[in-house]
């Protein structure tokens, strides 16, 4: 699960950033925001792109990964 998540962390990994890091993100809020964007019903443009790239267990690996992925 961490090859489809890599990608992520480019961008939602970054400390002092605008754009929120979703280490440690609670596996059901990550499913439910990521298939709101790939449903078109959270509204970010880019976000709305890749989410549709994403099978909905590939969704639920990336969001085992991102829970289990931890700073502390």
């Amino acid at each position: 699960s961490s090859n489809i998540a890599l990608p992520c962390l480019g961008c939602h990994a970054l400390e002092n950033n605008s754009i929120p890091n979703i280490k440690g993100l609670n596996y059901e809020y990550f499913i439910e925001a990521f298939k709101a964007y790939k449903n078109n019903k959270r509204n970010h443009y880019v976000m709305q792109i890749i989410a549709k790239g994403y099978s909905d267990s590939q969704i639920r690996l990336m969001a085992t990964y991102f829970e289990a992925l931890d700073d502390n």
